[in-house]
Parts: structure tokens; C-alpha cells; sequence
């Protein structure tokens, strides 16, 4: 919590001075946009081995709300006194995302879009802002989120819960989350027993799972978890290929506590009957806690135990990722991948009695207390062994994997293998790694968007003092960097024209050269042995470094100039 603390910590002006054309300065992010920014929040991923004052970013650039709530719960649950200026900024952030209606959207990745779990997630940071700090604002916020979420994804008399609403209709695949995460938090204490049971039903009903495996380490087991999805749905049957259940240690941890906050709700209800049923969800969420922790393993050379994410491994969840690989072998069996994800740690936290959806649940006093018997074990055992007769799936070890896996989608990552596959000779790969960084046509629309940013900001290239460390030109450094996109492209679009030059294909050398003098005239790439940035247009048209291959390249991208009718495509002057 203390490497978050550090960073949210640094003053607004200097995120708004280093941060670049998209807004992000490292790990943080000024919202809701780099030309009008009233918070700053984090953004989704991050390299956990940058030392970087401000840290950096990786894979998601973009802020939603369910990663910084439960942020918030972190630095309120762990230490409130040291942590709440943090947890009061990622709170403004959080704000910063609810419209008038009172939804929380899906951040700058999609605002169109309100997901219902981290809307809701955000709803019980909300609340614990205002039982810290008694300001009105919060539980203001609070209403207005629990006001959405009554009147647009909550269906009581049908026991459903809508995964969100895309656009204006609602997303109506199935998704566990919604109704475990929501359960466990205070939205479940607002809700009638009869809701919270028909809640309960549909959500064993739809995801639960039995699923026969092999583990890393060598044992077959089967266990009984819950899914991401209805597996019957036409839709996830078709996005999985076909039948194939999963079953989630994180997402069982959810359901282990909402089992246990519905039995503590219904024994304090005091009837016989609710008091009945409050025992039948306790022997559930030990059934699934057995469940859960038989799921656990050991790895040689690993202190602990680890478990694995889901059962399927590289198979659509059905709501936009794939699960990841955690156990492979070869066609000799011998093992490729042996590993796990601490995710999958979740059932920790309702084995010891934590919810962090409060801050002070004391829900586990009265929880242990239940009654416990063999004759509701039983009954609970026999209710699951119904829910899975027709979703118990056999799985089997992956021989290989799927092709991309493992790759960074990022393109400072496929230039970086660009020019070590230029360095090497291998003109071919250099040109797959340069086609990928193109190939994704929002990325190429925004480099051009930075281009103009550039030309209005700056006026041409930054000028950076070659041979200068990054650390002892810190301004010109971020300067350069705060348009990524356009440096990225514009080293990729370099790739593509001096591989297609090596391989004797002129055209389509001055093809790209051309399209870079259009395009990207700004960009500047970064040259670790100098230090410095360079811009292939200045290095084609002056040859400042005398090396070959600019001398060869600056004669065809002069025939290039002279079929546009210019005799020079040179940046604007330098400026500081």
C-alpha cells in the first residue's frame, strides 16, 4: 500500500506537467480527460519491477472503478489514519465517474458502459468514506448509486440481477460476480430475505460446477466451484467452442462469503423457518470452502500453496478475457507451464472471517455460532450434487499454447523485438513485429491525433541533448514521451520501410517512407547507446550520424521527395 500512498501523493502539478498526450503519468492518470483534469485516478496494470517515482503502466492504460475501490477498501481496512488522504483521492476519482443518475461507469475505458459489480463495489467504497470521515458527499454519492442500481439492473421479483447495461439496454449474460459481490456488501443487507433467497438460487443455479482435473502437482481431483458464466447459455457455449464448464477459486471465494452473510441475515431474522435456511446456506459455505481449499497445491521449489485461476485454461469466461494457463505439458508429458494465480487466494478472506466490502464486520461472531450439523451437510451435499449433474466436465491437460499467448499487446514491446530481429538480419520478423504495431487501427488514428497535439504543444521536435542520461534531462525526457503513440508508430513505420529496403523491395520502402512524412513527421525515436531520441526524417534527409544505411535510405527518401514535389520534409526548427 505504501508503493500506491507514494504515488497518489505526488502533487497535481507535476502530474499534469510529465504526464502524456493520453494523461498518464506512470501509473496515474488525470481524468476525466488530459485537457480538462479535475481528479486523477490509476490506471488498470502496472510493472511491478519499475523503481520510477511514478511508477508505469502496462497492458491497460485506461482507469475503471472496480480496481480503485477496492483500493479504498485496502487503505481504510489496513490502516485508515495513515492511508485516507490516498483514499480520499481515489474516492474523488470514483466520483468523477458517476454520472447524474447515479451509475458509475466503466471509467475512461468505456463511459458509455456501467458494469454492475464494480458500480457496486464503488457503492460500498462510497459508504466507507462516510463512516471515516461523516461527510454528507459520500453517502450522497452512495444514494445515488444504490438509486441506479434499483431502478435499472435489479429485477427482485424475478431474482435477477443484470451483469450491467451497454449503451441503454441491459447486458443480460449471466454473470456470478454481480450477485456474490453484491450480497456480500451492504447492498445485501438492504434487500428482503425472500430477494436475497431467489438471488441465492439463481446464482448456485446458473454457475455452479464440477470439474475433474489434473494439478501441477501430479494429483487428480475433482472439485465443485462455481463458473463465470450460465454454461447453458447459447451465447458462452458458442464463445467456448462448445460444453465446457469451468470452475473459479476467486470467484467461489465470493460466493463462500455471500453464502455466509445470507446465514448470518437469516438466523438474525429469529423465525424457525429463516433460522432453518440459515443453516443450510452455513453448511454451504463450508461445503464450497472444502471445496476451495482442496483446490490448493504445492509446486516444487514454491513456499506455500498455490491454486489455479479456473479450471479451463485459455477459455473464454464469457464476459471479455480468457482464463490463464497454469499447467501444461508437452506430447511427453513432461510439464511446460507449473504454476497457479494468487487471485486465487479470495477464500482466505471469508475462511478468517474478513469481508471487505466494511469496515467493521463483525458478521463472523454470530456466523460461528449457527448450528452445524451432519443432517444439513447432508442436505446441502445432496442440493449441489443436483445443481451438477448436468454440469460435471472432464478436463484435460493442455499439450501446447495457443499461439500469441505470452505476448505484451503493447507496441513499445513488438519495436523492441523490431529492432533486435533488424539487428540480427532477419528483415522477415522485423516486419511482422512493425505490421503488429499497425495493425491496430485506434492506436494508428491516435498516434496522427498526437501528431496535431504535438504540432499545436510544441511547434516541432522536442530538442533533447544527445548523450544525455534520461535522469539528468528529466523535462525534455517527459516531454518527448508524453507522445508515445506517435513514437511508437513512427518506429514501427521505420521498421517497415528500412526491412522492406534490406529485402530489395523499394517500392514499398518509399511507400512507408512517404507515409511517415504525411503521418508521423514528429515522432522521436528513443536510442539507448546514444542516449537520445532521433527522427528518421532528420537522420534521411541530413545523415548527421554518416552511417550506411541512412546514406542509402536518405537517397530514397529523396526520390520520394521528389515525387511530392518537395524538396525537404524536415520538422519544424528544434524548440526547448
Amino acid at each position: 500500500l505504501d508503493y500506491f500512498s507514494d504515488r497518489l501523493r505526488i502533487p497535481m502539478s507535476e502530474i499534469r506537467k510529465y504526464s502524456d498526450a493520453n494523461g498518464i503519468y506512470g501509473i496515474l492518470k488525470l481524468l476525466p480527460s488530459v485537457d480538462d483534469p479535475k481528479t486523477v485516478g490509476l490506471v488498470n496494470a502496472l510493472d511491478r519491477t519499475s523503481l520510477a517515482r511514478e511508477g508505469r503502466a502496462q497492458l491497460e492504460y485506461w482507469s475503471t472503478p472496480g480496481p480503485m475501490a477496492f483500493l479504498v477498501f485496502a487503505f481504510l481496512q489496513v490502516d485508515r489514519e495513515k492511508y485516507l488522504p490516498d483514499a480520499l483521492r481515489l474516492g474523488e476519482a470514483l466520483r468523477g465517474m458517476q454520472r447524474e443518475d447515479g451509475a458509475i461507469t466503466d471509467g475512461d475505458r468505456n463511459p458509455v458502459n456501467v458494469h454492475t459489480e464494480p458500480h457496486m463495489d464503488t457503492m460500498s467504497a462510497f459508504l466507507q468514506l462516510y463512516e471515516v470521515t461523516h461527510d454528507e458527499q459520500w453517502k450522497a454519492a452512495a444514494d445515488r448509486a444504490w438509486g441506479w442500481f434499483e431502478k435499472n439492473v435489479y429485477r427482485p421479483e424475478q431474482g435477477i440481477i443484470y451483469q450491467g447495461i451497454r449503451g441503454a439496454a441491459p447486458s443480460e449474460v449471466f454473470a456470478t460476480d454481480t450477485y456474490s459481490w453484491t450480497m456480500c456488501g451492504p447492498a445485501g443487507d438492504r434487500l428482503p430475505l425472500d430477494v436475497l433467497q431467489a438471488l441465492t438460487d439463481r446464482m448456485l443455479e446458473r454457475s455452479v460446477s464440477r470439474v475433474t482435473l489434473e494439478l501441477p502437482d501430479g494429483k487428480t481431483k475433482t472439485v465443485t466451484l462455481v463458473d463465470f458464466a450460465d454454461i447453458n447459455d447459447k451465447r458462452i457455449l458458442t464463445d467456448r467452442g462448445g460444453f465446457h464448464p469451468m470452475g473459479s477459486v476467486e470467484w467461489i471465494g465470493g460466493v463462500i462469503l455471500a453464502l455466509q452473510k445470507n446465514a448470518v441475515r437469516f438466523w438474525e431474522a429469529g423465525d424457525e423457518i429463516a433460522q432453518r435456511k440459515a443453516r443450510i446456506y452455513k453448511a454451504l459455505a463450508e461445503y464450497f470452502t472444502r471445496q476451495a481449499l482442496d483446490s490448493f497445491y504445492t509446486i516444487n521449489g514454491l513456499d506455500g500453496l498455490l491454486s489455479f485461476y479456473a479450471t479451463g485454461q485459455w477459455i473464454p469466461t464469457g464476459h471479455g478475457w480468457r482464463t490463464p494457463y497454469f499447467y501444461v505439458k508437452d506430447k511427453t508429458g513432461r510439464p511446460i507451464i507449473q504454476g497457479g494465480s494468487s487471485i486465487g487466494s479470495w477464500p482466505v478472506l471469508p475462511l478468517m472471517r474478513k469481508n471487505p466490502f466494511f469496515i467493521h464486520d463483525q458478521y463472523g461472531a454470530v456466523y460461528d455460532v449457527i448450528p452445524h450439523s451432519a443432517d444439513t451437510d447432508q442436505e446441502a451435499a445432496s442440493y449441489v450434487d443436483t445443481l451438477v449433474a448436468s454440469r460435471a466436465f472432464q478436463e484435460t491437460v493442455p499439450k501446447n499454447i495457443a499461439e500469441g499467448v505470452g505476448e505484451s499487446p503493447e507496441m513499445w514491446r513488438y519495436n523492441q523485438n523490431m529492432f533486435l530481429a533488424f539487428g540480427s538480419g532477419d528483415y522477415y520478423a522485423a516486419i511482422m513485429w512493425a505490421e503488429k504495431v499497425l495493425a491496430d487501427k485506434d492506436f494508428v488514428e491516435r498516434a496522427k491525433e498526437q501528431q496535431k497535439r504535438k504540432e499545436r504543444e510544441v511547434g516541432g521536435l522536442v530538442d533533447y541533448p544527445w548523450g544525455t542520461a534520461t535522469e539528468k534531462a528529466n523535462d525534455a525526457f517527459h516531454a518527448v514521451q508524453r507522445y508515445s503513440l506517435l513514437n511508437d508508430v513512427g518506429a514501427a513505420m521505420w521498421g517497415l520501410a528500412v526491412a522492406h529496403f534490406k529485402l530489395n523491395d523499394r517500392d514499398q520502402a518509399k511507400a512507408w517512407i512517404r507515409t511517415m512524412i504525411e503521418t508521423v513527421p514528429y515522432h522521436q525515436i528513443y536510442a539507448p547507446d546514444g542516449p537520445g531520441y532521433w527522427n528518421a526524417i532528420v537522420s534521411w534527409e541530413t545523415n548527421p550520424g554518416g552511417t550506411a544505411l541512412d546514406a542509402e535510405m536518405g537517397t530514397l527518401y529523396h526520390e520520394v521527395l521528389v515525387s511530392m514535389g518537395k524538396s525537404s520534409a524536415m520538422p519544424k526548427v528544434y524548440t526547448k
